[in-house]
């Protein structure tokens, strides 16, 4: 469960399913749904708030590209060597 990884009073917004209220209220922390279009200009801008420490993403795995795996958080594909 992803929510478990937050410390309470913090907050997940998902882009990918809408998360389970009820769970995240159980342990005290907020969630949200966001459904975008991915657009180059927000993902720059979220990549220099990465980049400068202000979020930091869950990463659940490095995979060579190519290769199907599952993970908890997000994926990053490498091409060619990781």
């Amino acid at each position: 469960m992803l929510l478990a990884v937050l410390r309470r009073g913090r907050a997940m917004v998902s882009t990918v399913s809408v998360p389970s209220v009820e769970k995240a209220e159980a342990i005290g922390v907020k969630c949200a749904f966001l459904f975008i279009t991915p657009k180059a200009p927000v993902i720059n801008r979220l990549a220099g708030t990465i980049d400068l420490g202000e979020i930091q993403p869950l990463i659940g795995g490095e995979f060579a590209c190519g290769i199907s795996q599952h993970a908890v958080g997000k994926i990053l594909l490498f091409v060619g060597q990781p």
